[in-house]
């Protein structure tokens, strides 16, 4: 009883928040205000009024994703704009808001609707509640087989060695970071992919012993371990790796911690600063000031005008993009298969940034919204695709209690994979990868961990 005023509460929020998107939107109409400050208030609010209460909760990181590429940017640009900032990158203003029409608004709105209500309404507060009784399960039951772990990490280990003999050398790593991380991985693909999966295994394996089965680990194990990861980070950009080995890291621990506004709004803010020292590293100095940092930010993420492009000269369902990760399948059969006829951002890359992919081999990254839009004749239909994969999220999280815990491993991974998901599309060509690497580490956890109900006394290893 004492929740149904609370309910009634947030329900009269909710519907006063509508009520008052639709007279910003006669408003707009009007051009009294900027149209898309309909959508960047409506998306916050929405998190607001309905936000979750767990860390590891889903719609979190689908309230980050419009957070980094629909809310800063916007705000960031009309902080410039009323404050008249000079821009001092040498390409100045390259996107302006205030052109971004009404529709690519209204797909981000959308979008970021169906996933946030979904998932809150079927991975609910009170699951996460009852995981704490899962983990103090484990801890009395699950044990390490700690000479099969020093294994792991000796393969492990090799495997970045032979990737940084082959990408050439300590020589050229050491002298020519840049160029060398950006034009000598050719032909270490599945190496590569590897190797990230790997790494994030290894940091959720030492979180999971220490947050969940509360094992002391020895130094020199412990050593080793951080070591490798360290290097793992070296050779895959310190920018992107970091923050995920952290996450996989605490994710054990985070399962059952609650995340406070506050909390949120300081690793939101340190995120951003692993991300701009990061590409100060990476442009060897050149983003030296905070201010050019945040000037970056704005072209950095700039999904909604690779959308909007889109939508100025496609028309809706025209060419079915969603289906396009299938045509890699046919190299099974010997046939091959141009990247632009499996990748979306590769052919749209190709069509309207066609130096980015033919001289640099690099692309943009179009968002969920650009291949549904592609794929489907109406905006009706994405509560289709987006119901099955909210489903899969549900079935994932509930597999968690299965086991010794390999699934919330799982589980955190799909957490991860939602950034990637919604700045590409729900299959993407590297799906099938992705499954095959799930049952590889289920092997190695089953030959990590194995559950025993005979209480035993807490092991250490070195």
């Amino acid at each position: 009883m004492n929740n149904i005023p609370r309910v009634y509460f947030k329900a009269l929020l909710f519907a006063t928040l509508v009520l008052l998107s639709i007279f910003m939107l006669g408003l707009a109409e009007l051009r009294l205000i900027d149209k898309g400050a309909i959508s960047v208030l409506y998306i916050a609010f929405t998190y607001l009024i309905f936000r979750p209460r767990f860390f590891l909760h889903p719609g979190h990181v689908i309230f980050s994703v419009y957070l980094l590429y629909l809310i800063m940017p916007y705000t960031i640009y009309y902080v410039y704009e009323i404050f008249d900032i000079e821009y001092l990158l040498p390409w100045g203003k390259i996107n302006n808001w205030a052109e971004v029409s009404s529709e690519a608004f209204w797909h981000y709105s959308v979008l970021f609707s169906l996933h946030f209500f979904l998932l809150c309404a079927l991975i609910k507060n009170r699951s996460f509640e009852r995981a704490s009784v899962q983990l103090a399960y484990w801890q009395k039951n699950v044990y390490c087989r700690w000479k099969n772990l020093s294994l792991l990490l000796l393969v492990v280990f090799s495997g970045a060695v032979l990737f940084l003999q082959l990408s050439g050398g300590f020589a050229a790593w050491f002298s020519d970071y840049s160029n060398t991380y950006l034009n000598n991985k050719a032909g270490l693909g599945v190496l590569n992919i590897f190797l990230i999966w790997m790494a994030h295994f290894i940091a959720f394996i030492f979180g999971y012993l220490k947050y969940v089965l509360k094992k002391k680990v020895g130094f020199t194990l412990a050593f080793c371990g951080f070591s490798i990861l360290f290097m793992c980070m070296f050779l895959q950009g310190f920018k992107s790796r970091l923050p995920l080995i952290l996450f996989f890291f605490f994710a054990p621990k985070l399962l059952t911690t609650e995340l406070k506004i506050t909390r949120g709004i300081v690793i939101f803010l340190l995120l951003i600063a692993m991300f701009l020292i990061g590409m100060f590293f990476r442009s060897e100095g050149f983003y030296n000031t905070p201010r050019l940092g945040v000037e970056y930010l704005l072209s950095y993420f700039n999904t909604i005008f690779l959308h909007d492009t889109v939508l100025k000269e496609y028309s809706s369902g025209q060419i079915q993009s969603m289906f396009m990760p299938f045509n890699k399948m046919l190299e099974i059969f010997g046939t091959i298969v141009p990247r632009e006829k499996y990748d979306l951002s590769v052919f749209l890359t190709q069509q309207y940034f066609p130096n980015d992919w033919f001289q640099d081999g690099a692309t943009q990254q179009w968002p969920l919204e650009t291949d549904l839009y592609l794929t489907m004749p109406f905006t009706a239909l994405w509560v289709i695709p987006a119901l099955m994969y909210c489903g899969a999220f549900f079935l994932i999280f509930r597999l968690i209690n299965k086991g010794t815990g390999f699934f919330l491993f799982v589980y955190a991974a799909e957490i991860v994979r939602i950034i990637s998901v919604f700045r590409s599309g729900y299959l993407t060509w590297d799906i099938w990868v992705n499954i095959i690497l799930y049952f590889l580490m289920y092997f190695f956890w089953k030959m990590l961990f194995y559950m025993q109900r005979v209480p035993k006394t807490t092991e250490t290893a070195d």
